[in-house]
């Protein structure tokens, strides 16, 4: 039985492998104009429900076919061989029934209840389009949850920024002289709350950044929406977030109470800690966020599109990429590493897997809600220790009872992996501001042409007598730029390749955590069914 879900499972590794290898060659080899049924075959293989679905025969195969081979009909015989052969001091047992205990159902409940709390009910996502109902609400509310399951720290960095990019509209306002601008109001704003309608022009939302620019300038008016309005709207916010808060403060009492009675854990709950500790720090910095809000404020102003930009002057001008009010949105600071990287993994599902997850409309209709504000340089170190943190709660598992030595081994790399990658991309992310001689690309303005150095120039002229080089350099230029935004989104290969490997060793151990936190219950220590004992622990009488 076990040996028919390997085969599964490496057959399933096969297919994706397959689709994944059929979508890269269809990326870059294929041509528009190119039609027929071996094209037509790659994009379909190559196509992201086909991917998916690998996916979910990996899972599927190898994790419910070894859970359920341990049926309560084994355990006696196997802790017969166990005690027998004296390999182990530890009794284990597979799917155990709950009437007498603890049993294997409600370890999987218990988890999967905080899990989808901490993934689901707290996110806050921005307003939609008008027009659009609750259902693109939902699916971008999904869209979420994927991120949060593969990596919750992204949702605790997406919260921390938007909470400081708050925090900075609100001074902004109160510099104007409008108190009555808090930090509800700036995160209302920055989802898509306020929307400009002029005479000439489509309407766009507005972030808080482009609303303090329309008040200041007198183009607008200040909004009179305060912040009781908002909270009308309001629909479930506070009822949501005490049950979350009331779950996983069980959840964390249990798990502290099994180590102080020294009762086995299961690398389940582990990670599911580590799902608290993230949703922890989201829900404090999206505490003043408003939650499933649908109807946004229109704003008229008093002249028209052409009008404001022609206020501006020629910075104005400029082309813009999602609303005409970018300029306000553009400074002369580097762009933030973790946003373009964002970015570029955006742009290569889209064109890879055919997913865009940003509004196709221009002027956009909403705003995204992946978009990765900025937060202070001076939190970085705060943001570096959250996330290591995070991993550390996972390698705290080192010793764990795992069925096997080899999934023991797994487990201790692709822990200590994952803690490794999240330090290493955030120091380049550092990298890129403490040496800007390296990273000049990230300077707004900057002319590859004016200012490389003769030995490129030589390889450029080099690589145009070739076609492979030709090629090659054709290919660097679209994997640093796949979007093909503005010049000062391109990254360089010397950061972006390192991003590449280890945002791929993070996304292989963070599968294999979640495929072993599903397969390790097929062989768990007795221990582990074992509830606290909570009498023992609390003085009574």
């Amino acid at each position: 039985m076990f040996a028919m879900s390997v085969l599964l499972f490496a057959m399933s590794v096969l297919l994706f492998a397959i689709s994944v290898l059929l979508s890269l060659f269809s990326f870059f080899f294929s041509t528009s104009s190119r039609a027929g049924t071996s094209h037509f075959f790659l994009r379909y293989c190559g196509s992201m429900p086909f991917s998916l679905l690998t996916v979910l025969c990996c899972i599927s195969c190898f994790s419910l076919v070894t859970v359920v081979q341990s049926s309560p009909a084994q355990n006696a015989e196997l802790h017969r061989r166990l005690v027998k052969r004296n390999e182990t001091s530890t009794l284990t047992q597979g799917w155990t029934p709950s009437p007498q205990g603890r049993g294997t159902i409600d370890i999987i409940r218990s988890c999967v209840l905080t899990i989808s709390l901490c993934t689901w009910s707290t996110l806050c996502v921005n307003l939609p389009a008008v027009g659009e109902g609750y259902w693109h609400m939902v699916r971008r509310k999904l869209y979420l949850v994927v991120i949060g399951m593969w990596g919750p720290e992204f949702i605790f960095m997406l919260a921390f920024g938007q909470y400081f990019s708050a925090r900075q509209s609100a001074k902004d306002f109160h510099s104007l002289g409008y108190a009555s601008w808090t930090i509800t109001h700036a995160f209302f704003a920055d989802m898509g709350g306020f929307v400009l309608q002029t005479e000439d022009f489509p309407a766009f939302p507005l972030t808080a950044r482009q609303l303090h620019y329309l008040v200041k300038e007198k183009h607008v008016e200040f909004p009179s929406t305060n912040e009781k309005d908002i909270k009308h709207k309001n629909k479930a916010q506070s009822f949501v977030r005490i049950v979350t808060l009331l779950q996983i403060s069980w959840f964390s009492m249990n798990c502290i109470g099994r180590a102080a009675q020294n009762l086995a854990m299961t690398t389940l709950e582990l990670t599911t800690l580590a799902f608290i500790f993230c949703t922890f720090g989201s829900s404090f910095c999206w505490l003043h966020k408003p939650m499933d809000l649908e109807t946004p404020v229109i704003l008229t102003p008093a002249t028209t599109m052409s009008g404001i930009l022609a206020r501006r002057g020629d910075r104005a001008n400029e082309p813009w990429e999602l609303t005409p009010l970018d300029f306000v949105l553009r400074t002369d600071k580097k762009e933030w590493l973790w946003n373009i990287g964002w970015s570029w993994i955006l742009a290569v599902l889209k064109d890879v897997f055919r997913m865009n997850f940003r509004p196709k409309a221009r002027p956009m209709e909403r705003i995204p809600n992946d978009d990765f504000p900025q937060p202070p340089r001076r939190t970085f170190p705060l943001l570096a220790v959250i996330h290591g943190t995070y991993g550390a709660i996972q390698v705290i598992g080192w010793n764990f009872h795992l069925p096997t030595a080899t999934e023991r081994f797994l487990w201790r790399l692709t822990t200590t992996s994952t803690l490794v990658c999240i330090l290493v991309i955030m120091l380049l992310d550092q990298y890129t501001f403490l040496s800007p001689s390296l990273f000049k690309e990230f300077v707004p303005g900057y002319s590859p042409e004016q200012n490389a150095p003769p030995i490129e120039k030589h390889h450029e002229s080099w690589a145009g007598k070739h076609p492979v080089c030709k090629g090659l350099s054709r290919l660097a230029a679209r994997m640093q730029n796949p979007a093909k935004r503005h010049p000062k989104w391109k990254i360089p290969m010397r950061i972006l390749i390192p991003c590449i490997i280890f945002g791929a060793i993070y996304t292989l151990s963070r599968t294999y955590i979640l495929l072993e936190d599903a397969i390790s219950l097929r062989s768990l220590p007795s221990s582990a069914y074992e509830t606290v004992d909570w009498s023992a622990m609390f003085p009574h009488f």
